[in-house]
């Protein structure tokens, strides 16, 4: 029934001519795909992120079907450990989720992000997204939900070895989904209490909770996470020292990826194999399977799978005398963590950008459940033992925008890039014509309001993910995604104007100032590296500096 369903989607996107219709109906083929290809899935949602940055976003069915996209792309991203793109992906949604006002898909977006920080050891940003989705969730009631985020978070508290925490909120989830119909949240849930009990060495429980989680898996027919379980399965005979078992469960988990072209998990299975090939020293079996693993994980950018392959790899060949071969696998281990760690510092950057960007978002109140409130309480207590980042650590204090630290810091680690930020951008320098003069002649506290009040002005012209930085004084950037040149001329013509007839009524006085700005843009189709379209932006300021102030100028690329 499924096959037939993928089918009657793929004529119908294949027919379809309107670009509306058609990304909706790419938005439910990927979703449905998600458990049984996900190579295609992606594929699929990467057309409809495509398809609909090209619609007008002012129509707010538009923005749904925006959000939607972006944040489905996201989600499967997830699983493929592209944690950049995950994170980059629910931050262009988030603004759109926010629009829509949809409670639930905001939940779910938070979600996402905090797998995403704690898959890469970002643990307390993981912690601090966890309860973002938790408020949204409790206030909907959705327990099904809840109960997911309670074992994602006893699951991170199993990783940090805190066992009793870990019992302790997968027993919320149970009691979360009692009396709810069986759903592969069931299956998620039996499946960490596998791995609990196996840590306990409890290996009887644990079988149980594993077979119950692939019979759920069996009866959805997911695919993906059904490989995930039985190479759990095959990881708790390995701890039992009973491999041929263990490797009779990889097995079946490497035919299902085979006959459903699971190349993610492939990567997984493959991996296990490997490893359990060594501790039976079928020295040749377990080169041959990694090497296969590898080749897959480096066709698909699947860095952090890289890690534990070159590793195992570098060991091997360390274990049959093959020190070349080793080290040569060490040195590319190595280059990988380097990666990783970097990619690491980037992300939590990204997260408080996203913390920003919530804060600045004008939200209803909500109404906080017990379990919320509990949980904020551990987090803040959490705070005073793990060295955590703040939102405050990017803003500036004065105007609340993002501040230079954050820019530079951007910049310096090559990660302001089109992928994030969408295809199309748009880039501003701006500052306030003779703002020395305002300043002598007013005082600074007169003319510290004037930029308060302007950065104000700046946050209502343009949209919640529209990023403004002050970089000095007086000096504002402001990227625009999304946004060609043709419009981005036409937002800053009527910011100049604004900004013209304001006046600034400060300590009885009355204060009149204008604004330069220069413009410079990116696009599918002309790709520039962010530093030449900051340096462009740049060259464009001080053209309409030179001449007189009170202007806009766009760079164009004949210049």
């Amino acid at each position: 029934m499924k096959q037939t369903l993928i089918k009657d989607l793929e004529l119908k996107i294949e027919q379809t001519r309107d670009s509306f219709e058609k990304v909706k109906l790419l938005n439910e083929l990927a979703l449905i795909l998600e458990d049984s290809n996900l190579s295609y899935a992606i594929r699929v949602v990467d057309e409809a992120v495509n398809l609909a940055q090209s619609l007008d976003e002012s129509n707010p069915e538009v923005s749904a079907v925006v959000a939607i996209s972006l944040f489905t792309r996201g989600l499967l991203n997830l699983e493929t450990t592209n944690y950049e793109l995950t994170i980059s992906s629910i931050y262009q949604a988030l603004p759109f989720i926010t629009q829509i006002k949809d409670d639930l898909l905001n939940g779910r977006a938070f979600e996402v992000l905090a797998k995403a920080n704690f898959a890469m050891g970002n643990a307390p940003e993981g912690f601090e997204f966890t309860w973002q989705a938790l408020s949204y969730y409790e206030t909907l009631s959705n327990r099904r939900w809840q109960a997911g985020l309670y074992n994602l978070v006893g699951r991170q508290y199993m990783q940090m070895g805190q066992l009793d925490w870990a019992e302790r909120y997968f027993q919320q989830a149970v009691d979360q989904m009692e009396g709810l119909p069986t759903n592969k949240t069931h299956a998620d849930i039996h499946l960490n209490w596998c791995l609990l009990d196996t840590k306990k060495e409890d290996f009887e429980q644990a079988q149980q909770h594993v077979h119950e989680a692939i019979k759920i898996y069996r009866s959805f027919n997911a695919m993906d996470k059904l490989t995930k379980a039985l190479v759990i399965h095959a990881r708790v005979h390995e701890t039992l020292k009973d491999y041929d078992e263990a490797l009779k469960h990889l097995n079946q988990a490497l035919q299902i990826c085979e006959d459903h072209g699971l190349l993610y998990r492939k990567v997984r299975v493959l991996l296990a194999m490997g490893q359990i090939k060594f501790e039976i020293q079928d020295y040749d079996s377990a080169f041959s399977r990694l090497q296969e693993a590898l080749a897959i994980s480096e066709q698909l950018n699947m860095r952090h799978e890289g890690i534990r392959i070159h590793r195992s790899l570098a060991r091997g060949y360390k274990q049959i005398g093959d020190i070349d071969k080793s080290l040569d696998h060490f040195e590319s281990f190595f280059r990988y963590e380097k990666q990783i760690e970097k990619e690491q510092d980037v992300q939590r950057i990204r997260s408080l950008e996203i913390m920003h960007q919530v804060a600045q978002t004008p939200t209803s109140s909500r109404l906080l459940g017990q379990q919320s409130l509990s949980f904020r309480d551990q987090l803040n207590l959490m705070r005073t033992s793990q060295l955590t980042l703040s939102p405050s650590q990017i803003t500036d204090p004065l105007t609340g925008l993002l501040n230079r630290k954050h820019f530079l810091t951007i910049l310096e680690n090559d990660h302001l890039n089109i992928e994030h930020y969408g295809k199309i951008v748009s880039l501003v320098m701006l500052d306030v014509d003779q703002f020395k003069k305002v300043n002598q002649e007013n005082g600074n506290l007169i003319a510290d309001q004037i930029l308060v009040e302007l950065s104000q002005m700046l946050r209502g012209e343009f949209r919640p993910r529209d990023q403004v930085w002050r970089i000095s004084g007086e000096e504002f950037v402001i990227l625009l995604p999304n946004i060609d040149c043709k419009h981005a001329q036409i937002l800053a013509e009527r910011l100049l104007q604004h900004v013209r007839e304001h006046i600034f009524e400060i300590d009885q006085k009355t204060i009149q100032i204008t604004i330069s700005m220069g413009i410079a843009c990116t696009s599918a189709d002309d790709e520039k590296p962010m530093d030449m379209l900051l340096e462009h932006a740049n060259h464009a300021w001080l053209i309409a500096k030179q001449n007189g102030g009170n202007q806009v100028v766009t760079w164009h690329s004949s210049k």
